[in-house]
């Protein structure tokens, strides 16, 4: 009994720390309330699981205030609003291990996380460090108290270029203030701050260099630069989001360097007579015609969104060529209303972008399925839906290739001094290479669907034993081939990046030559041993799915010529017994029958029909 209480009192010892710490931060809340979260079973639950570590409990505790209620949570909570106070965090460092009476505060991490955490650190350096630094600066040597300021400012600097990524644009970290100030009043002869003009100059020097290489960088970005490792072939809706996104940043930029902090800044720089100042305002120059051409795309590119999120969210692949003319016909409006996006590298960037996205759409069409678990299905339905689906991607594919060319002599005819002179291999390199795949894709199913029936095939005859036995010989080793293609994945078949599979498929396409060039051999032997015709057209019957390869064509030509003569004359032979069935053509076929001849026996110009009587 003794035991168990003690156990109870070092369980209360644990939870009461945790219980202060979330007291000291909600410091606010009225009695009711911390009442209510007392009382909270599940919270009361949640706490001792992550003091004793039990099976399943989290390894941190998050605390918020909402509607008037402390509410305690295993996960972090929601996105904060801006104007939410944020929520405390309990963190414990050996999750699996449990909390030790009087080694709670080593145990775990206790922090707040505000909603604007980057506007907070810049305040409090701004506010609370520079100020403590300004009024100690007597304490350290100048070399110390100049390091100390440089890192300082660093680090504010760093913190609002932050501030514009988590913005989604970019931020031109501000010079401190007593530079500006040193600047100002060091005509006047009052010194002001913890350095002289010089240190004051080249703080303002090292912002501008900091901003010249931040503008430069967004110059630099480009749609072409939209690849990535997670999606190495953007779409065009892709490219619409970076003209917007751009033209976003560099109004940014622009409104930053319209501001009057900005101004002051290069002012004092002009003043000063620095060599950063012409080569900035050249570069401001290129801003302001590249925050144009931004504007520009953006407001003509704005009218082709639709069609491309069509084309890149279309459910049902086959109603996709229904959406290429809207989408041609709208570049071809942007390409002749446009000044600034209508050149060839715009145009094939853009195209190439469309060609993107029908090639992810027949990836996703066609990996739905798998062409090899088709073809190996009992069900012969299956393997020619697997067929079907590559011939209807072939088609879907093609179908863009006309209207493209179409709207391509359109815009020689209406726009004769700026047509469209690109290369279509620039355009279409990947989805040329993407459709050539599928034909390799389809080649090798119709192929395996051939070759598959071998395995049931069994030759009469003479020589029907070895002749069978040869044909399930030509099935082992196609199966192998075809094992071979498969060792590189069924689902890199539609890669156009696995160029292994072009180096396996050519070799299959060499085995199944020597193949066929096998079975043409046996097929001969077997028409040599067929007795009758009807034995030569089951034969045929037999291999009907590969007659149609050109190895075995050739071969059997000269057989199909012999066939159609046997085949005449039995058909004549037919006719004349069908016209005479009394006649004894045995009797006449003999040497014998002059000598055998009776009355009823009639020669063979008696056979012929009476003339027409005029």
């Amino acid at each position: 009994m003794g035991r168990g209480a003690q156990g109870d009192a070092v369980l209360d010892q644990r939870i009461g720390w945790l219980l202060q710490q979330i007291r000291i931060a909600y410091k606010h809340v009225t009695p009711d309330m911390w009442e209510k979260f007392r009382g909270d079973a599940a919270a009361n639950d949640l706490l001792e699981a992550f003091a004793n570590a039990e099976e399943g409990a989290p390894g941190g505790l998050y605390i918020a205030e909402k509607v008037g209620r402390v509410i305690l949570t295993a996960t972090p909570p929601e996105k904060q609003k801006k104007d939410d106070a944020g929520f405390l965090y309990i963190l414990k460092i050996d999750k699996d291990k449990p909390l030790d009476v009087g080694k709670c505060q080593r145990q775990c991490i206790v922090g707040e996380c505000s909603s604007g955490v980057l506007e907070h650190a810049e305040q409090v350096a701004m506010t609370v460090l520079a100020p403590l630094l300004a009024v100690s600066k007597g304490d350290a040597s100048d070399l110390v108290q100049k390091e100390v300021d440089e890192g300082l400012s660093a680090f504010v600097a760093n913190v609002q270029i932050m501030q514009g990524h988590a913005r989604g644009t970019t931020a031109l970290p501000l010079p401190p203030d007593w530079a500006v100030a040193k600047n100002t009043t060091a005509s006047s002869g009052q010194p002001e701050g913890p350095s002289d003009a010089k240190d004051a100059i080249h703080a303002l020097e090292s912002a501008i260099i900091t901003w010249t290489k931040q503008i430069k960088a967004v110059l630099k970005e480009d749609p072409e630069g939209l690849s990535t490792d997670e999606r190495p072939h953007p779409g065009p809706v892709a490219e619409l989001d970076f003209w917007a996104a751009k033209s976003k940043n560099l109004d940014s930029i622009f409104d930053q360097l319209q501001s009057v902090r900005v101004r002051k800044v290069l002012r004092c720089l002009d003043k000063a007579q620095s060599t950063y100042n012409a080569p900035f305002a050249k570069l401001c120059k290129e801003l302001f015609h590249a925050r144009a051409e931004a504007n520009d795309n953006v407001k003509f590119l704005a009218p082709l969104r639709k069609w491309v999120e069509q084309l890149e969210d279309c459910t049902d692949y086959g109603t996709l060529p229904e959406a290429y003319p809207p989408v041609v016909h709208t570049i071809l409006l942007i390409w002749k209303g446009s000044g600034h996006y209508n050149t060839p590298t715009r145009l094939v960037v853009l195209v190439r972008e469309v060609c993107n996205a029908l090639v992810a759409q027949s990836q996703q069409y066609l990996g739905s399925m798998s062409v090899f678990e088709l073809i190996e299905s009992e069900d012969p339905n299956d393997a020619r839906g697997a067929v079907q689906a590559l011939k209807e991607t072939l088609r879907v594919l093609a179908a863009f290739k006309e209207v493209y060319l179409k709207y391509k002599d359109k815009a020689a005819t209406e726009c004769p001094l700026n047509a469209w002179r690109v290369q279509n291999n620039a355009v279409f390199v990947r989805l040329d290479a993407f459709w050539e795949r599928c034909h390799d894709v389809l080649e090798l199913t119709e192929t395996t669907m051939q070759f598959g029936q071998l395995a049931k095939i069994e030759i009469g005859g003479t020589k029907g034993k070895v002749l069978t036995t040869s044909v399930a010989q030509i099935h082992q080793d196609f199966t192998q081939a075809v094992n071979k293609v498969r060792s590189y994945g069924d689902d890199r078949l539609l890669d156009t990046e696995a160029k292994e599979f072009d180096d396996a498929f050519y070799e299959f396409r060499t085995s199944v030559r020597e193949l066929e060039k096998r079975l043409a051999s046996v097929l001969s032997q077997g028409f040599s041993d067929a007795p009758t015709l009807r034995a030569q057209f089951k034969l045929l019957d037999s291999f009907a799915g590969l007659t149609s390869r050109q190895v075995i064509t050739e071969e059997l030509e000269k057989r199909y010529i012999q066939m159609v003569s046997v085949f005449g004359d039995d058909v004549l032979t037919q006719c004349l017994f069908s016209r005479f069935p009394n006649f004894n053509f045995v009797k006449m076929a003999s040497p014998w029958s002059q000598f055998t001849a009776t009355p009823s026996t009639r020669s063979y110009a008696s056979l012929r029909p009476p003339a027409a009587v005029s």
